[in-house]
């Protein structure tokens, strides 16, 4: 009699773990470059973030969104609950953003990118730091942030191919180009470059740079050397 007790016990309490609603919010949806994020907030908390499809909020993972019936699903230990968006608390400057907006900000993204791949390619280089390319006789000479976002932790690498950046309201604005990123054949090693760096930026394995340049030495690569990227 005991055990019949517990098992129900168990199996209640597991059974009521299980279809408990986690206390947490859809507050809006953003596509931007083929890139679905949902805005989710956390009832205790009060705290809003944009989610990509695939990423975690709390210990939940973001599963799907469903565009025909606005609802993205969310899921944790097998088990799926399903939100609808809660349209009357979508704020205009962040979870329904007006298209300019994000269209300006991918500009400022586009010259970025078009500055970058110039500097690779004058100056043999693998990877550039945004002071580098903005400022009085620079290829950019002013980039005016359109929302409080700022550009100075983009990857500017040879290889990169995705960019995002985080306006002061929360927005996230995501950008992946569709041009083939520039062809460098070599590089020049710099100082506080390293074989792996190279390697990495250049989109290429170590194995790959090795062969590439046979008899280098990764520990001994010296600063105005050159390496065949292709």
């Amino acid at each position: 009699m005991q055990a019949r007790s517990l098992i129900a016990a168990i199996l209640f309490f597991s059974g009521h773990q299980v279809s408990a609603e986690p206390e947490i919010e859809f507050s809006g949806v953003l596509v931007t470059g083929g890139h679905t994020q949902v805005a989710l907030t956390g009832k205790a908390t009060h705290v809003t973030r944009w989610v990509e499809i695939g990423g975690h909020f709390s210990d939940f993972t973001v599963a799907a969104y469903d565009s025909k019936e606005g609802v993205v699903v969310l899921e944790k230990g097998g088990a799926k609950f399903r939100f609808p968006m809660i349209s009357g608390k979508i704020l205009d400057a962040a979870a329904n953003p007006p298209s300019e907006k994000s269209a300006a900000i991918i500009g400022n993204l586009r010259r970025i990118l078009a500055a970058a791949n110039r500097f690779y390619l004058e100056n043999a280089r693998t990877s550039v730091r945004l002071a580098e390319l903005v400022g009085p006789g620079r290829a950019i000479e002013e980039l005016q942030p359109v929302a409080g976002e700022s550009y100075d932790a983009l990857p500017l690498t040879v290889s990169s191919r995705k960019f995002s950046v985080t306006t002061a309201d929360g927005l996230v604005v995501s950008w992946e180009p569709t041009d083939p990123p520039p062809v460098l054949r070599e590089c020049i090693v710099r100082p506080g470059d390293t074989f792996a760096k190279i390697a990495r930026e250049s989109g290429l394995t170590i194995a790959q740079l090795l062969e590439l340049n046979a008899g280098a030495r990764p520990e001994l690569i010296r600063i105005g050397q050159k390496l065949r990227l292709k």
